[in-house]
């Protein structure tokens, strides 16, 4: 964690409310590196699903994030575990004595945060290292096998998660598009869940976060596309229009090049109209692929209300909307 000093960077620009306290990061990763080299990973070899929740930022993502870990019966790295991102048998260890088998159904978040303890974390600190990701521009190549990888490791480590769980694992990272082949070769019955929403929802989302998050729309936010480096001296709208279209395009080839039965696909419409149905079609394809039975641990919710689309009301939000309909990848 340390030596991803990027990831400082863009912390320390964060507003209140928003940022990390660089104390906080300081102790939590010594108390992580002290772990660390105690933690020992022997996993039974049991093979249980993996389930990869990822999509564009503000695509619903974490909603439905939330609605399988709350409902099916699968492991999920909560938000205390998470805090022992080089420990993590010590951070599952530890939220179950804190927290005992409490889950978050409240599906409430804050720009792709869970608020309760108890919610499912996406875990970034832990699949950065696992992934030898220390820099942005280790994230702007995508569908590599990841040769470098210690995918015996990772499988490990999961392994033993599962283990703990006594069941399969959901995992919300999008580093999984950057690292494809090499997640459906390695890990355990994999599965990868994508969502979509409206491509102007989703820029105009992002052009909130900005100003939310930093209290600018010049800060960069969220997944970079490997065109990063073409676009990252252009102005914000630009930024954004070629963030959704060029993420678009990009999970599209990802997502063409492996076997398309690892592959559910879902729209953030789908997801609030039925989010039954939704978890119906995940649960049968995990049965179709992998001969595994998910079983249900809560009802779902019976619809989610959506966020309503809105017209673009101020002068940034105008820009945003133009610069993406300007794009010959927005034509129907």
């Amino acid at each position: 964690m340390r030596d991803n000093r990027f990831i400082e960077e863009e912390n320390a620009s964060r507003r209140a409310g928003y940022s990390t306290d660089a104390r906080l990061l300081e102790i939590l990763a010594r108390m992580n590196e002290t772990l660390a080299p105690v933690e020992r990973y022997a996993p039974s070899g049991v093979p249980r699903p993996n389930l990869f929740v990822f999509g564009l930022p503000r695509s619903g993502t974490t909603l439905l994030y939330q609605l399988i870990a709350y409902c099916l019966d699968l492991g999920y790295i909560g938000n205390l575990a998470a805090r022992f991102w080089l420990a993590p048998l010590t951070g599952v260890v530890l939220a179950r004595a804190v927290l005992g088998d409490r889950r978050d159904g409240s599906f409430r978040s804050d720009y792709g945060k869970s608020l309760d303890p108890a919610g499912p974390h996406e875990f970034s600190y832990f699949w950065q290292k696992r992934l030898g990701i220390a820099r942005v521009e280790d994230m702007l190549c995508f569908g590599r096998s990841g040769d470098a990888t210690d995918w015996q490791g990772l499988s490990d480590v999961i392994g033993c998660l599962q283990d703990f769980f006594a069941s399969g694992l959901v995992h919300k990272t999008n580093f999984v598009a950057n690292f494809a082949p090499g997640f459906v070769r390695h890990l355990a019955m994999p599965l990868l869940t994508y969502i979509e929403r409206d491509p102007e929802e989703v820029a105009l989302s992002i052009l909130k976060a900005r100003q939310v998050y930093y209290g600018n729309v010049t800060t960069w936010w969220a997944t970079y596309p490997p065109t990063y480096p073409a676009i990252r001296d252009q102005g914000f709208a630009t930024q954004i229009a070629r963030q959704v279209a060029d993420l678009r395009r990009t999970y599209a080839g990802v997502m063409a090049a492996i076997d398309p039965d690892l592959v559910v696909r879902v729209s953030y419409q789908e997801l609030c109209r039925d989010p039954g149905g939704v978890l119906e079609v995940i649960r049968d394809r995990v049965a179709h692929r992998h001969g595994v039975t998910i079983r249900w641990l809560n009802p779902p919710p019976r619809r989610f209300e959506p966020s309503p689309p809105a017209p673009a009301r101020t002068p940034e939000e105008a820009a945003v909307i133009d610069a993406w309909r300007r794009l010959p990848a927005a034509a129907p």
